[in-house]
């Protein structure tokens, strides 16, 4: 087997499903059993090193018929390519080879399986929102702050070696002890092509580009 098509085998050989914090939030829910050991598990794999994952070729990506994103987390040094497996009324699961995966609805991250810390589960939309994540003491924290667009912008931006017209949108969620702020590039179809986005506060963000 060539290099090439153990490259191409490595990004679709994942077939499953993903499951879908500050002061004065929701007690949170603490595991037990098989959860626990899972949590565990995951966080062992992860001070195991980093997860980095060589340049994938054009000619590669465009023997795929699938949608492939690039994801990195860069507070832990995380980078992983990942293939969609489902599209559940738009929202799109990815899975990586050492299967992780990654949730979105129209960009927006709305949860991830398989890191240390995860995002559970994330409301999409401006507003009221609400992210569930694992912290560092086995408990699912919730976080619920409010969103609003704050800016819009022309950009071209870059993905993998590949240069695209896009439309810029910020958003700045806040409460009254935290805030930060998600972007979304999209191109003059609507299609996201860069997506910096939230994901805990043990993970910070995670950055996902859509590389064909």
């Amino acid at each position: 087997m060539t290099r090439k098509n153990a490259v191409l085998l490595a990004l679709v050989s994942g077939i499953g499903l993903s499951a879908c914090g500050s002061k004065g939030q929701e007690r949170p829910q603490i595991f037990g059993g098989a959860i626990t050991q899972a949590i565990v598990k995951a966080r062992q794999e992860q001070k195991a090193g980093p997860v980095q994952q060589k340049t994938v070729s054009a000619q590669s990506l465009e023997a795929i018929k699938t949608s492939v994103v690039l994801v990195s987390v860069p507070r832990i040094g995380y980078q992983s390519y990942g293939t969609q497996i489902s599209d559940n009324g738009g929202y799109v699961n990815y899975r990586t080879k050492s299967q992780q995966s990654f949730t979105t609805n129209g960009g927006q991250l709305t949860g991830t399986n398989g890191l240390a810390f995860d995002l559970m589960s994330a409301e999409t939309g401006y507003g009221k929102r609400v992210y569930r994540f694992l912290s560092s003491t086995n408990s699912i924290r919730t976080l619920t702050v409010n969103c609003e667009e704050t800016k819009t912008a022309t950009e071209t931006i870059e993905v993998h070696g590949k240069n695209y017209l896009t439309t810029l949108t910020e958003e700045t969620c806040r409460n009254a002890s935290n805030a930060f702020r998600n972007r979304i590039w999209r191109d003059k179809s609507g299609e996201p092509r860069k997506a910096e986005q939230w994901v805990s506060f043990e993970m910070g963000f995670a950055v996902i580009e859509w590389v064909n």
